[in-house]
């Protein structure tokens, strides 16, 4: 969910449970990490960092420039169709005309300026959204300005985040390496929707924050909060609907591929979202349906 209050100077971000230092840190390091709690970010690997400023400065003048310079810091990176289509208007919009004169080059800026938006926020981490297993009701919250959930989503677009290893806990995808190469049209349309919030927010004057929430409620503790007798109501209602033998009332479905959003059919419509177990879902790697193309601006989660 984001946090529509505009700060000049956002505060910086913060997490409702602190997070204390942990033995496994660098003491030499401003940004310490420490695995499995906080978020593996480009700049941890000091030589790869390097390997990436150098590749990216001067900012490419072209794909195949972009391309070349990705390689040289990620192997599995190929063939930017997925990009040319979304920048040729291939997935719907205009043509980016000055992609690689403007868009591109705030973009990495953006992205190799992520130390010092950090200092500027105050931050020396960034806390990992963790599953919550506990048996009770939780609540977590991580908020960040969006000025460094854009230089994160920039780190994304430019796939300078090392892959996920073996043993860590799943996390959703953080790089945009199956879009950039995807020329499908509504994969270079989901592409093209990126790179126009980059041309929207150039120059990073971004106010405000994103809060991400995580949270796991139990209905039983929740009823019984409300109403002393309502554990005993709630058990009675399963038991009702386990055991009912009434067929369901009729309904009637929009036809296929009309969204909620229509004005035409869509309209006083339930919507059902059988959603990914991940924030945002597939958006990054190949998902197209609600939970995919409603998590749009959230990536940075």
């Amino acid at each position: 969910m984001a946090d529509g209050s505009a700060h000049r100077n956002p505060p910086p971000p913060r997490m409702s449970n602190d997070m204390s230092s942990s033995s496994s840190c660098s003491s030499s390091s401003s940004f310490p990490y420490v695995p499995g709690e906080t978020l593996f970010l480009p700049f941890h690997d000091e030589s790869l960092w390097e390997q990436i400023r150098n590749a990216l400065l001067p900012p490419p003048k072209n794909l195949d420039e972009l391309t070349s310079a990705m390689q040289s810091y990620d192997s599995s990176i190929f063939q930017l169709r997925g990009l040319q289509g979304a920048i040729s208007g291939a997935g719907g919009g205009p043509e980016c005309k000055d992609f690689f004169s403007v868009t591109l080059p705030d973009i990495i800026h953006a992205a190799l300026n992520l130390q010092e938006i950090m200092k500027a926020c105050n931050l020396d981490r960034i806390p990992l959204l963790k599953e919550i297993k506990t048996s009770t009701s939780s609540f977590r919250k991580v908020v960040l300005p969006r000025v460094l959930v854009r230089s994160l989503m920039a780190n994304m677009f430019l796939c300078t985040f090392k892959h996920q290893q073996v043993g860590e806990e799943p996390m959703p995808t953080c790089t945009f390496q199956v879009l950039l190469k995807n020329a499908s049209a509504q994969e270079c349309a989901k592409l093209r929707m990126f790179v126009h919030y980059f041309e929207r927010t150039r120059g990073g004057d971004v106010p405000g924050c994103v809060a991400l929430i995580r949270q796991k409620t139990y209905l039983d503790e929740m009823y019984v909060s409300d109403c002393p007798w309502s554990s005993e109501w709630l058990t009675l209602c399963r038991r009702i609907l386990e055991n009912s033998k009434q067929p369901l009332l009729a309904i009637s479905v929009a036809p296929d591929g009309v969204g909620f959003e229509d004005d035409a059919c869509g309209r006083d419509c339930l919507h059902a979202d059988f959603a990914n177990m991940y924030i945002g879902g597939g958006v990054l790697t190949g998902g197209c349906v609600q939970v995919q193309t409603s998590h749009g601006s959230l990536d940075a989660g």
